[in-house]
């Protein structure tokens, strides 16, 4: 286990924990992986996809919107 925490998330990885954050569940082998990552590197990556997730969810809202109401 100790092998699987010592590598970095790729861009994937990052994606699916921003995803489980956004629904409030992680499990917690991903969470140390996370929590380890962050130490290591910094926190950006997580922010950038944060931005980028928030964005994209607001976008699907509005077109969403824009389709039912004419």
């Amino acid at each position: 286990m100790e092998n699987e925490n010592s590598k970095d998330p790729n861009a994937l990885q990052i994606l699916w924990s921003m995803l489980a954050s956004f629904v409030g569940v992680q499990n917690k082998r991903n969470f140390e992986r996370d929590n380890a990552y962050i130490e290591k590197k910094g926190i950006k990556p997580y922010i950038f996809m944060g931005i980028f997730l928030v964005i994209v969810f607001h976008l699907t809202i509005f077109t969403i919107v824009k389709l039912v109401i004419p």
